[in-house]
């Protein structure tokens, strides 16, 4: 519901531009969802009229003391998410990608989709127009929908508090320099050049500058994997990304 009442235009950057307030979420609409969600008489400042204007300043101040300060580093983790779940539907099909979104997702086939293990009735979603995969910052996975046409499932992001922004100068970022020394931290994983920019900030073409040089220099291993090519580090670059202040992975790629 707060994603519907509260959507943030221009920029491309949340927290900027002007706000606009949809117009389908009245007072009675919002009353008619809390009772769906809890049954039974809503309480009398919840009766008042103007509730949709208090809950869109509502939404604003949690915005502004929580996320907003942070959101830079938030919005590289997601995008970085997505770029990463994007391809798995290439490499292993849906019922390959499904599962990653919560343990007790699954792609039965046949345009069957299990949320969770009730045995509740299934949901026609032969007449959806979009369903959308919702990365968040926060525990657990759950559904969402306006039936008939949209559906969401909205699910943990992977490395919800991975540090992406800048840091400190480190002895390693002044041995290889600061941008050069973030990407060898992050390859702890095996990582594409686009998952690569998508977290560090930084243009494709320089990361892919940055990582040639490293390929050369023994620092990480490269592997194509699909339509991907996928890089990680070796014994020797785990040697200075441990200086760097981020312990080296136990799990490898071995080509």
């Amino acid at each position: 519901m707060g994603e519907s009442l509260l959507q943030r235009q221009g920029g491309g950057e949340a927290g900027r531009g002007e706000e606009r307030e949809d117009g389908e979420w009245d007072d009675d609409r919002i009353r008619a969802e809390l009772r769906a969600l809890r049954p039974g008489r809503l309480t009398s400042s919840l009766l008042r009229p103007g509730l949709h204007a208090e809950l869109i300043e509502l939404l604003r101040w949690v915005w502004s003391v929580t996320p907003a300060a942070d959101w830079p580093r938030r919005q590289r983790v997601l995008q970085a998410d997505i770029v990463s779940r994007t391809a798995l539907p290439a490499a292993h099909g849906w019922s390959g990608m499904i599962p990653t979104l919560g343990a007790k997702k699954k792609w039965l086939g046949d345009g069957r989709l299990q949320i969770d293990r009730y045995d509740l009735p299934e949901r026609d979603l032969s007449r959806a127009e979009a369903l959308l995969f919702v990365p968040v910052h926060s525990n657990g996975s759950w559904v969402a929908w306006t039936e008939p046409s949209r559906y969401a499932i909205i699910y943990p992001v992977t490395g919800a508090l991975a540090p992406t922004g800048t840091t400190a100068v480190t002895g390693l970022a002044r041995l290889i320099g600061a941008n050069r020394a973030r990407l060898l931290r992050s390859l702890d994983d095996p990582r594409s050049t686009t998952q690569l920019t998508a977290l560090s900030g930084l243009p494709i073409g320089a990361v892919g500058n940055h990582l040639r040089v490293m390929l050369d220099a023994g620092l990480v291993l490269r592997r194509r994997a699909g339509r991907e090519v996928l890089y990680w580090r070796t014994a020797l670059g785990d040697q200075p990304a441990a200086t760097g202040g981020q312990k080296p992975s136990a799990r490898r790629v071995r080509a």
